[in-house]
């Protein structure tokens, strides 16, 4: 018997809530295609996993067994008869002995030679292995989290949310409102009690986890925060912040923005600006109201659609707003136009810039990674356990959604 594979074609072999996703991922640190991260449900102590596998030849499948393997030895009773159509549910316990509340399981398979429905060790074979339309990904790994570091990321991100005692604390709570905002849309799935930061539109959009580029896929870093189906996809809530709202003011604190129109002003508006401007005359640039479109070199690789801007303030991360809101965005549109007198000081042709504006449109998808650590950390194990995805009692907490902020900022000056 060749060795088993978990297949995912043609959109994948839903395993919990999540999927195992060799798509292409921009998400860094990068997460592994063949990794699965799974949370225990609330109400037991064993995981739940689904598997679908193909075999060849097909007829073996009634007597392949698997079973859950850590550091090289068996969790107990994890051992699984897969069923004529490929499929079995792995049902295993966090080992107990183990001080970690996170660990890496691998899933093996063999032939039941002497029928007992048990994966015994002379009838191992090596790990079960992930592949996407034939190409091997790598081995099966589930990365597992135990129900009490679950617990303790939830009061973390309460901590943040509510501003308690907790790490970080209330003062630095309260210097990150933005960023607390969405992170309580996707700690308690809704926009109650934003007052001011709530946003002042709604969309329902869909999310494709298997597309390669579509509808921000490459930034689904887990499968995880909404109902998605066997295929892939879930419909998921997209909120919009418009232009009269703080979040757009936020966006141009950002160093790299005001660079760049800056950068646009010195390299495309100034010398045409001195060579049309007679003293005294006052111009916009460009003449249209559209304004001039501002370029971004992309912290993406090129296959990745459109701008992405890492936006950092000089802040450490717990109290930086702007970071804890967007972190990585991408530009749909940034424009900006100037209004320019030329005057005469000392004799000299000066060009004076009484006013810039700017205005465009961020968009992100609001989600974690499991492996950056820390608050990271914390806020994508919620995302890992939402829903019933656990096979158990359902999680409210860990939603994710998509966002849209509109900005429009007018300078005096430069900015």
């Amino acid at each position: 018997m060749q060795t088993a594979a978990i297949e995912r074609d043609g959109g994948g072999f839903c395993v919990l809530n999540r999927v195992f996703n060799p798509t292409p991922k921009d998400d860094p640190p990068p997460i592994p295609a063949n990794k699965l991260y799974l949370v225990e449900p609330a109400d037991s102590s064993c995981y739940q996993a689904s598997l679908k596998i193909s075999c060849d030849p097909p007829e073996a499948l009634n007597r392949v067994v698997c079973a859950v393997y850590f550091n090289n030895e068996k969790v107990p009773y994890s051992d699984t008869q897969f069923l004529p159509d490929g499929t079995a549910t792995l049902v295993f316990e966090h080992p107990s002995s183990h001080d970690s509340d996170v660990i890496d399981f691998t899933v093996s398979a063999g032939y039941d030679v002497n029928g007992n429905g048990l994966l015994d060790d002379f009838e191992k074979l090596i790990p079960l292995r992930v592949k996407s339309s034939g190409a091997d990904i790598g081995p099966a790994i589930i990365r597992g989290t135990s129900a009490p570091r679950y617990g303790t990321a939830l009061t973390q991100v309460n901590g943040i949310v509510n501003g308690t005692v907790t790490a970080p604390g209330r003062a630095a709570s309260m210097m990150i409102p933005h960023a607390k905002a969405l992170l309580r849309i996707f700690h308690q799935g809704n926009t109650n009690n934003l007052f001011n930061y709530a946003p002042t539109g709604v969309n329902t959009v869909s999310l494709d986890a298997f597309a390669p580029v579509s509808g921000f896929s490459e930034w689904l870093t887990h499968n995880a925060g909404a109902p998605f189906n066997p295929t892939g996809i879930a419909q998921i809530k997209e909120y919009v912040w418009d232009d009269t709202r703080s979040m757009g003011e936020l966006a141009m604190t950002s160093a790299a923005m005001k660079q760049a129109v800056l950068g646009h002003y010195v390299s495309n508006v100034m010398q045409q600006a001195e060579a049309e401007l007679v003293p005294g005359q006052v111009a916009w640039y460009p003449a249209s109201s559209q304004g001039d479109d501002i370029s971004h070199v992309s912290e993406s690789p090129s296959w990745v659609p459109g701008s992405t801007l890492e936006m950092n303030s000089l802040l450490p991360n717990l109290i930086d707003d702007l970071n804890g809101t967007f972190g990585r965005i991408r530009i749909m549109s940034h424009k900006a136009r100037f209004r320019i007198r030329k005057e005469m000081v000392l004799g000299e042709e000066v060009l004076v810039v009484e006013k810039t504006q700017t205005w465009g449109e961020l968009q992100d998808l609001y989600d974690f990674n499991h492996d950056s650590g820390g608050a990271a950390q914390h806020a994508a194990i919620l995302q890992i356990g939402h829903g019933n995805g656990s096979q158990g009692a359902a999680r409210a907490s860990g939603v994710i959604y998509r966002t849209k902020v509109f900005f429009n900022k007018t300078y005096e000056g430069l900015p």
